[in-house]
């Protein structure tokens, strides 16, 4: 037997809703389950086709009025019993913008492309540059594969971050130093006609410990601004 795709209308997708109409049918609620009218089939108005999720992607939310496409997995030999809804119908349009947080619409033009998670996320670039940028409200990171960079903030961030662990290696050499100075003088008792040559021993000994250097704790892929 074959199974054909057919266009539906969302009637009803809150959960809580769609929970409401399964049970006052006394049938099964499955999570991500919608509930459509296709007028393909003559369905419309108060008859309800009950579709359960079967998109590619998982988490996507879809909303009352969108387009989608739903195919049976059972059949009785008269009517399509079980439903599936599969994907998005008429949804390739780059002029169609979410409305609500949870929707997600991939617009595509000459190469470029833009993931859109609600009003305040995107991920967006171009098929033909190794370039991506995240966008959640004001903010963004812009990450280069190319270089490969990672720029927070906007593509213009050219300042440096500091590697956290290569800056703490040096600060440690720092504190030794200031620790091991202020152990000599505080240890250091004057001896009579010896012209320093104790403190001068300890302090040759000192200077003998690892110099910080922080020509090395500046990242060359994490840029800020």
């Amino acid at each position: 037997m074959i199974f054909n795709k057919n266009i539906g209308i969302v009637s009803i997708s809150d959960p809580s809703e769609v929970e409401t109409e399964v049970n006052a049918r006394g049938v099964q609620y499955h999570k991500g389950a919608i509930f459509v009218t296709c007028s393909e089939l003559g369905f419309e108005g108060g008859n309800l086709l009950y579709c359960r999720y079967a998109l590619p992607v998982k988490y996507v939310k879809v909303e009352e009025g969108d387009r989608v496409w739903i195919e049976p997995t059972i059949v009785d030999g008269r009517a399509a019993e079980r439903w599936v809804y599969t994907g998005f119908a008429d949804c390739g349009d780059d002029s169609i913008s979410p409305s609500s947080k949870t929707k997600l619409i991939i617009p595509i033009e000459d190469g470029e492309f833009e993931i859109t998670f609600g009003e305040d996320i995107s991920i967006s670039g171009d098929s033909s540059s190794p370039v991506a940028t995240i966008t959640v409200g004001d903010a963004s990171i812009v990450i280069d594969g190319s270089t490969p960079e990672i720029k927070i903030g906007s593509d213009s961030a050219d300042e440096s971050y500091v590697l956290g662990d290569s800056f703490k290696t040096e600060l440690d050499k720092h504190k030794q130093l200031i620790e091991t100075l202020q152990s000599v003088v505080d240890s250091w008792t004057p001896v009579a006609n010896d012209g320093g040559a104790k403190l001068k021993a300890d302090l040759i000994s000192w200077l003998s410990l690892p110099i910080p250097d922080y020509t090395n704790i500046l990242s060359n892929k994490i840029k800020g601004e």
